[in-house]
């Protein structure tokens, strides 16, 4: 099952993992700290929590998620987005 928005690949046991870059639903950690470090370390937790169900979120998704806590006009988005290129596990 791959489309304009997943791509499928295996990890090192050999278990299906998709790479997700557009997600679908409520983003499944919360923003809680609206700094740029803040949305480095909610990020590395976004992609922390794909990883228990077998799923790669992309920076992309990353961002796309950014959208649902912080208004996509505004500038502060413009000035966490590359955040989500810099992740923090």
């Amino acid at each position: 099952m791959s489309n304009d928005h997943s791509e499928i690949m295996r990890n090192d046991e050999g278990r299906i993992v998709y790479s997700i870059h557009t997600p679908a639903g409520a983003c499944p950690v919360k923003l809680m700290d609206k700094s740029y470090e803040g949305v480095q370390r909610w990020g590395g937790a976004v992609v922390a929590a794909g990883v228990t169900v077998g799923v790669d979120y992309t920076p992309a998704a990353v961002r796309y998620w950014l959208r649902e806590f912080v208004d996509i006009n505004s500038p502060l988005y413009s000035e966490l987005q590359p955040a989500c290129e810099e992740l923090v596990a």
